[in-house]
């Protein structure tokens, strides 16, 4: 996959994030995603999965003028676009729409999570970037001004690294107050602390008029603390006056990937947006227990809410996606908490769980997948993924292990990382390539295959769907994730005795059980 260089230089002109206001006389503000300014809203559609130009998943959008104006397709191939199409890069994997530069027509963001991004020479794979594309009274796309961006352009004080994820989610809109805001989630940044760097803690960008800066669960005041695979960023939701971060690796005491959300003020204080609250399914009022593999906070989405007493939207209703909640003997049933928030912090609990609609039965298995017909084609997808996700991690470590001992088990390539003893990343004469990271490597091969696994306290090297699911991505398998079925095709292995769950929604080979 090629790399994106020079994302910051916009085509026809950068227009900066927060210009200041001048609306133009041909654009009529005050409609939500109107790209052409004329009043009527305009609607966007994603296809990350998008094959453009040759290059699979590069990814596009179509946006749809209101009004039969027509429609525009917008990808990286797009004229004025300072990048190109790239298998894989999931152009339009996230989007919002705002008035950035205040003229009156709407402006969309498009991010691309996994856009490989070029830095001293080195090729930082799925750093991630963002587009702005500018809506001008004639439409949108070819034409419009457009800006680039990856994390440390956007934010200088931020650094662009491999494996970010950078625009995985957007959200951006207006402040009660008036000042256009972005936020992008970064669910794959490290968050150093102490000296000690937690690989895919997360983190997100955060823009409001003229004040950019990151946060993480290490900034003040925000709730829970940096650790592996928190993925704070991972989804996002806003209004005019509060946004919430989804963080659904969020470990809640012992318990893996339980999640959690955290909730904001847009009023900046002390030159950052206030923190309201952290929620997760033990706080006061939730329904449920926070269990491993519950997901809490995978999907957010909030609305303003206005009390028969006020004159404005002084509160937000907030809904919380818990993908991977137990309901009754039912796994993986899923289920939606809906709270008020009010200004102060405090929240009610609006609404609680009901079955969600993701089981079905899939081959008499009696858990989560895809329903209707469709369901065995599917299933025989992840099957395959699942295969061959196992035989790539024996090819690879097999081909790393003749040139670098260490790699008889991933407890050694740990330890000589630590020691200094084996560089923290290499690559073979086969073209097999390393990095270590945390607790764990990840292994790409030749084809672009990429295999990452973690150590677990017991000395298993285990893998969980987020990395099933970017393994599929990294060879072209799937363009959508389909955790669920892939869930139902580990745990069918675990059954005839091939894999170990030795912890909820983790795996690993049985014969490491055995010799553990």
């Amino acid at each position: 996959m090629a790399a994106l260089v020079g994302l910051f230089l916009a085509a026809t002109g950068v227009v900066a994030l927060a210009s200041p206001q001048a609306v133009a006389a041909t654009c009529t503000a005050g409609t939500t995603s109107d790209f052409n300014g004329d009043g009527v809203g305009d609607t966007v559609i994603a296809d990350p999965g998008a094959t453009v130009n040759g290059a699979k998943k590069a990814g596009l959008v179509r946006v749809i003028l209101g009004g039969g104006k027509g429609v525009s397709e917008i990808s990286q191939a797009t004229s004025g676009m300072p990048a190109m199409p790239e298998a894989g890069d999931g152009f339009g994997t996230s989007y919002a729409a705002y008035d950035a530069d205040g003229d009156g027509c709407s402006d969309l963001v498009v991010g691309t999570p996994y856009e490989d991004v070029a830095k001293d020479g080195k090729n930082l794979v799925d750093a991630g970037a963002i587009y702005i594309i500018h809506g001008t009274p004639t439409g949108i796309g070819a034409g419009s001004t457009i800006e680039g961006y990856a994390q440390a352009e956007f934010n200088p004080t931020s650094a662009t690294e491999a494996y970010d994820w950078f625009g995985y989610a957007l959200k951006a809109g207006t402040t009660a107050s008036g000042a256009p805001y972005l936020v992008i989630g970064v669910p794959g940044e490290g968050v150093t602390v102490s000296g000690t760097t937690y690989p895919h803690a997360g983190c997100i960008e955060y823009a409001q008029g003229t004040t950019k800066l990151a946060l993480s669960q290490d900034s003040a005041g925000v709730s829970g603390v940096p650790e592996e695979d928190d993925r704070f960023g991972y989804s996002l939701a806003g209004t005019n006056r509060y946004f919430a971060v989804g963080s659904p690796g969020e470990a809640i005491g012992d318990e893996a990937f339980a999640g959690g959300v955290a909730v904001f003020s847009h009023t900046l204080s002390n030159g950052m947006p206030t923190p309201l609250l952290g929620l997760d399914q033990n706080s006061t009022g939730i329904p449920g227990v926070a269990e491993s593999g519950d997901g809490f906070g995978t999907s957010i989405s909030m609305t303003g809410n206005r009390l028969s007493d006020q004159t404005y939207n002084s509160d937000v209703l907030l809904a919380i996606g818990m993908p991977g909640e137990d309901v009754g003997t039912l796994a993986d049933a899923g289920g939606v908490a809906v709270v008020r928030v009010q200004p102060s912090g405090a929240y009610t609990l609006v609404a609680g769980r009901r079955p969600g609609d993701l089981v079905c039965d899939r081959g008499g298995s009696g858990l989560p997948g895809t329903k209707g017909p469709e369901a065995r084609a599917v299933s025989e997808v992840a099957d395959g993924v699942m295969n061959a996700f196992l035989e790539s991690l024996g090819r690879l470590r097999s081909s790393l292990v003749r040139e670098f001992p260490e790699f008889s088990s991933l407890a050694t390539v740990l330890a000589g990382g630590r020691s200094g003893e084996l560089a923290r990343a290499g690559r073979t004469s086969e073209g097999v390539s390393y990095t270590v990271h945390g607790r764990g490597c990840r292994m790409t091969g030749p084809d672009g295959a990429e295999v990452d696994t973690d150590l677990l306290p017991d000395g298993c090297e285990a893998f969980d769907l987020w990395r099933l699911e970017a393994f599929a991505r990294s060879r072209g398998s799937v363009s959508e994730p389909i955790g669920a079925d892939l869930l139902i095709s580990a745990r069918e292995l675990v059954n005839r005795g091939v894999l170990h769950e030795p912890r909820d929604g983790w795996f690993c080979l049985a014969e490491q059980r055995r010799v553990s």
